[in-house]
This record gives structure tokens, C-alpha cells and sequence, in this order.
């Protein structure tokens, strides 16, 4: 698994001044535990989706990924969670059955962003949103966390989330 922690999302949060999404490293954590899914990459695609928690999707639906929210009606068809941490728990949970599993609804062949992308977004920019912040995560946690040096764990996982290599823990 990557190695970060909810307190290493926090200050990331803190420097970027994404209050939005103050309070959430602790359920991205949480999710990579439970699920196998990277931390980082949920993360960013909180982040991407949420514009760092500042969507009305977001604030008042505590829905950070944009989950249900269709082109013509996103407001009204986006899921409502009671919690942030509720939110990512379930969403987590629907990405890792549709998505990263053979078989799955939404499965393309390859549980990476690239794969993702054929179904989650119509933004064929979305891969590239997320590998972006999680690029950004990656700078913060070289100089803050590892004096300076790439965590290689991270360094490999941000290098494959656009293509065909394994996104995923």
C-alpha cells in the first residue's frame, strides 16, 4: 500500500488551502485499508471532482467524487451521503466492484485511470485532472515527508496512473 497518512493529507490540505477538504485524509486512508485502492489516487479524484471540496455537489450533498451526477441534472441525480466519510466508504466501494475488478459493470480491462475514464467521465480530460494533483501530492510528500527524496512506493504508482500498469494497490 502507499505509504501516507491521514495527517500527511491534513498539512497537504492546509498548504494548498483546500479547506474543503479539512477533515477527509483519515476516510482516504481508510479506503486504500479496506479496499486495496490507492490513497492517493482517491485523494485527487476527490479533489478533482470536488474542486477541493468547494462544489455545492460537495458541501451540501458530502459528496466529494460527484457520484450519480449526470451532464443534464448533476445537482438533482448526485448521490447523498450523510457524511464525508460515508461518502468515500461507498463511493470507494462501487468504484472497486464496477470498475477495478474483472467482470465489473463498468470494467474496460485494466484497473487504471485510463480505464476508468471510458465510463466515469465524459471529460476525456479526467485521467489527466487526477494524475495532475496526484503529481501535485507527490512534490508536497517529497519535500514535507522524505526530506527530499521520491518515496518510491508513490513515485512508481503517480509514474503508472495514465497508462496501462496498475493504478491500484
Amino acid at each position: 500500500s502507499v505509504d501516507v497518512t491521514a495527517e500527511d493529507f491534513e498539512e497537504y490540505f492546509r498548504q494548498k488551502g483546500a479547506k474543503g477538504m479539512l477533515g477527509t485524509g483519515e476516510a482516504f486512508v481508510a479506503a486504500q485499508q479496506k479496499y486495496g485502492i490507492n490513497a492517493v489516487y482517491i485523494m485527487a479524484h476527490a479533489a478533482w471532482e470536488s474542486g477541493w471540496g468547494k462544489s455545492w455537489i460537495a458541501k451540501n450533498k458530502k459528496n466529494l467524487f460527484g457520484y450519480g451526477a449526470y451532464d443534464r441534472s448533476p445537482a438533482k441525480s448526485a448521490w447523498t451521503f450523510e457524511t464525508y466519510t460515508d461518502g468515500v466508504d461507498i463511493v470507494m466501494s462501487k468504484v472497486k466492484q464496477d470498475y477495478l475488478t474483472a467482470g465489473g459493470k463498468y470494467w474496460s480491462g485494466a484497473p487504471t485511470l485510463r480505464g476508468m475514464n471510458k465510463s466515469y467521465a465524459t471529460d476525456k480530460n479526467w485521467q489527466f485532472g487526477i494524475t495532475s494533483i496526484m503529481n501535485g501530492y507527490r512534490d508536497f510528500d517529497r519535500k514535507q515527508v522524505h526530506e527530499g527524496k521520491d518515496s518510491e512506493d508513490l513515485k512508481a504508482v503517480v509514474k503508472a496512473s495514465s497508462v496501462d500498469d496498475l493504478l491500484w494497490v
